[in-house]
């Protein structure tokens, strides 16, 4: 409705005061404010047609109720960027994406969808460093892991 509009009839029906009809008006302009604030929040959280919502990525979790579980979200996160793929080139991520829900089982580590994603990372990147990274084996099904070329 028109704030205007609003603060007319307000006036008009209960001849309110100027200092009131101020104070009404800004008790409209931010109830507006949340109305938006909500229609807002509650797009991100639910997808159209979606009736689950969706993680938000800055929400800690276990591992295990992270997106990067999944192994094509893992895989997507890495093809975005060249040096990654290039880097772990033929990982079996399955594997890593294994040892990392293990360890966060036992451990009880909670961390954002960033932070699953710094360890998947870190856990390859301590294997390369070890030169024992787990490869794929060629008979496995390699669309869902980094390409061995």
């Amino acid at each position: 409705m028109n704030h205007n509009k609003l603060l007319n009839d307000l006036a008009e029906t209960f001849g309110s005061t100027s200092d009131q009809l101020k104070e009404v008006e800004k008790l409209i302009k931010f109830k507006d404010r949340i109305d938006k604030y909500l229609v807002r929040v509650t797009r991100e959280l639910f997808a159209p047609g979606d009736v689950q919502a969706k993680q938000p990525k800055d929400l800690k979790c276990k591992f295990k109720n992270s997106p990067l579980r999944q192994i094509e979200n893992a895989r997507a996160y890495l093809m975005k960027n060249p040096e990654l793929v290039e880097r772990y080139r033929g990982a079996d991520l399955s594997h890593y994406l294994q040892e990392i829900e293990d360890w966060s089982e036992t451990s009880g580590k909670m961390t954002t969808e960033l932070g699953w994603m710094a360890y998947l990372r870190k856990f390859m990147n301590d294997d390369i460093n070890a030169g024992s990274l787990v490869k794929l084996k060629r008979a496995q099904k390699s669309s869902t892991n980094i390409p061995i070329r």
